[in-house]
């Protein structure tokens, strides 16, 4: 007879993304500020071992970015839903769209190309954590959860926000 197997966790239902519009830029106290990545918006799933992420349109784009299996390591196998960008880096550290081109349609690219151009996750929102949505939370806790989840790795990180 088998060993009892709990049942996998389940990855968070999508969301669509918040998306910026044009304005001045609002002041004073209550708002945060945060460097514009200029990548692929992906919107992460990930529970147990398993990822699903979706594009701003809501296109699945997982295969897309194989980088984005290191979020399962990372999390421990806590079930989130991330928002933030993919993006390809030059040898400064700052993004490069040109270069992220290469890879922002190819399905499935070989090992080749993902070693010549690799990107990484840059998240800048927690959406859900636990089995819990934090949609309605605002965004300071969001972002003082975010950071306590420690995503730090080869190809994700977490920003800094500017308050003020």
């Amino acid at each position: 007879m088998a060993p009892p197997t709990s049942p996998p966790i389940s990855l968070p239902p999508p969301v669509s993304p918040m998306l910026a519009s044009a304005g001045d830029p609002p002041a004073g106290a209550g708002w945060a500020f945060e460097f514009k990545w200029d990548g692929v918006r992906a919107v992460t799933a990930v529970a147990g071992g398993r990822v699903r992420a979706q594009s701003r349109l809501g296109n699945e784009i997982t295969a897309a970015y194989p980088e984005l299996t290191g979020l399962t390591e990372l999390l421990d196998g806590r079930p989130v839903l991330l928002d933030g960008e993919v993006v390809a880096l030059d040898d400064a550290g700052r993004p490069d769209f040109g270069t992220l081109q290469h890879r922002m349609h190819v399905r499935t690219p070989d090992p080749d190309l993902v070693a010549r151009i690799p990107v990484s996750y840059v998240v800048f929102d927690l959406l859900h954590l636990d089995g819990v949505a934090l949609l309605r939370e605002p965004y300071d806790r969001r972002r003082e959860l975010l950071e306590g989840l420690g995503l730090a790795g080869p190809r994700v990180r977490v920003p800094p926000a500017r308050p003020g």
